[in-house]
C-alpha cells in the first residue's frame, strides 16, 4: 500500500510524457490510498486543463466521474490536527501535509515528484522512479 499524491494520479490517469512511469507504478504497488484533499486538486487540474482544450469538457467530466468511482474505495481521513502540525513544524504546505500525514498513519511511503517534499522527508516521500527502482519497496 501506497499514498499517492494528486500529481501522480494526473500522470496515471491522464495521457502525457509520465504515464508510462506512472503505469508501471501501478505495476509494483496496485493498492493506492490518497486523502480526501485529492477530489478539489483533482478538479483543479481538469478544469486548468479544460481551458486549453475547452472543447474537451465532456471528456473531462467523464474522466472526473470514471476516477472517483476508481477511487472512492481508496479515500482515507487524515487526522487534520497531524497534519497541520506536520505544516507547521516542517514549513510544508498544509496540502503536502495531509499526503505526509496519511503515510505516516498507513506506515508507507507517498509517492510524489514534488523534489522539495522528497528531500524534506526523504524516507517517506519518494519520486516513482526511486520507489520503483527500489523493487516496490520502501523498508
Amino acid at each position: 500500500m501506497i499514498v499517492v499524491d494528486t500529481n501522480i494520479l494526473a500522470h496515471f490517469y491522464l495521457e502525457g510524457p509520465r504515464t508510462a512511469v506512472a503505469r508501471h507504478l501501478k505495476e509494483k504497488d496496485r493498492d493506492w490510498i490518497v486523502p480526501l484533499l485529492w477530489r478539489y486538486e483533482f478538479m483543479n487540474i481538469l478544469a486548468t486543463a479544460s481551458r486549453h482544450d475547452p472543447s474537451s469538457a465532456k471528456m473531462f467530466i467523464q474522466t472526473w466521474d470514471r476516477i472517483r468511482a476508481h477511487l472512492a474505495a481508496r479515500e482515507m481521513e487524515v487526522d487534520h490536527r497531524v497534519a497541520l502540525t506536520l505544516a507547521i513544524q516542517y514549513r510544508i504546505t498544509a496540502y503536502d501535509a495531509q499526503f505526509v500525514a496519511l503515510a505516516e498513519a498507513s506506515n508507507t511511503v507517498l509517492i510524489t515528484e514534488d523534489r522539495p517534499l522528497q528531500k524534506q522527508f526523504p524516507s517517506r516521500a519518494l519520486s516513482m522512479d526511486h520507489f520503483i527502482g527500489s523493487g516496490g519497496s520502501f523498508h
